[in-house]
């Protein structure tokens, strides 16, 4: 079976899933370098949920909502890895232990888009 490209859904949803990063990290009013690293998030984000969900059909016309959510959860995650002081999630803990950021942008929503993934091949 021939490999079909097809658009990516993305790029005619950037603005709506950038708003929803930006109500998300509660920055409705953000400056210019806020607005442009969420911007640069959601064209990162864009392309890796694409290849996720290795579609061969095109999604309907009107992107399903739980997608939309998704990259706004992944956008904002994204956004945030540039406050991880030294990869981890706490500057400081009484405990003296620190949980290192996930190196995968994309954990936490892999669940959420897994309906709309269409092919499951193994390499």
């Amino acid at each position: 079976m021939p490999v079909v490209a097809v658009d990516p859904w993305w790029v005619g949803y950037h603005d709506d899933v950038a708003a929803r990063a930006l109500t998300m990290l509660r920055m409705e009013s953000a400056s210019d370098p806020d607005l442009t690293a969420v911007n640069r998030a959601v064209y990162v984000i864009g392309p890796l949920i694409d290849a996720e969900l290795d579609r061969c059909d095109p999604l309907p016309a009107l992107c399903p909502e739980p997608i939309l959510e998704a990259a706004a959860l992944a956008t904002c995650n994204q956004y945030r890895r540039k406050d991880a002081p030294f990869g981890t999630t706490g500057g400081w803990s009484d405990t003296g232990t620190q949980a290192p950021v996930h190196p995968d942008p994309l954990y936490g929503v892999r669940s959420i888009i897994a309906p709309w993934k269409q092919r499951w091949g193994l390499a």
